[in-house]
């Protein structure tokens, strides 16, 4: 959970496991900036799903961050592929990486078609294992510019990171495990860092 965080966790009466440590302000509420961590566990009656306090620590679910890009610049159109995305997530689960770490929700749709790859490479083989680590990109006022201001948060896209990361959480209970909220904020020597 990170250097003097606690890790506090509880079960919500949907079975879901929700856990963090500092918290500055709303998740779900939406009101301010949140940085922690959601744990979330979901339980098929057939098979039980490993829930996020299963997998973080295990040895077992070997962990790395990924984008799937191919280029060194980023646009919409250079997006990878479900067929791209699904190379690369067999490649990964035959190294023994369990867990990818994404970044954000909504700036290109690389999140949603790496669960849409993970969802039908299951489909196909029901042991292939891959979870997600789902992030939610938080940023300060006017990120990005000369113009940025630290000590506030932009809002309405933090606002609307969050809500998409819900969404997605609700979309693929199967899939995304934990959501960390505003990691990236935390440091200073982050273009978009936010003073809590």
């Amino acid at each position: 959970m990170g250097d003097g965080m606690r890790k506090q966790e509880r079960q919500d009466g949907s079975g879901r496991l929700f856990g963090g440590g500092k918290a500055w302000g709303w998740l779900s509420g939406m009101a301010a900036l949140g940085v922690g961590v959601i744990l979330a566990g979901c339980y098929d009656a057939d098979k039980p799903s490993p829930t996020a306090s299963d997998i973080l620590g295990n040895p077992a679910y070997k962990a790395m961050s990924y984008s799937g890009w191919r280029t060194t610049s980023r646009a919409e159109s250079l997006c990878p592929t479900v067929e791209e995305i699904k190379e690369d997530l067999l490649l990964m689960e035959a190294m023994g990486v369990r867990l990818i770490r994404t970044y954000n929700t909504q700036l290109y749709p690389q999140t949603e078609r790496i669960l849409a790859a993970i969802k039908e490479l299951k489909a196909v083989d029901p042991e292939f294992t891959m979870f997600v680590m789902l992030g939610a990109w938080i940023q300060c006022k006017g990120a990005y510019t000369d113009r940025a201001v630290h000590d506030r948060e932009d809002l309405e896209q933090n606002k609307r990171e969050i809500e998409r990361a819900i969404a997605l959480a609700a979309a693929y209970p199967e899939e995304i495990k934990i959501i960390a909220v505003g990691n990236e904020a935390m440091v200073h020597w982050q273009p978009h860092h936010v003073v809590p």
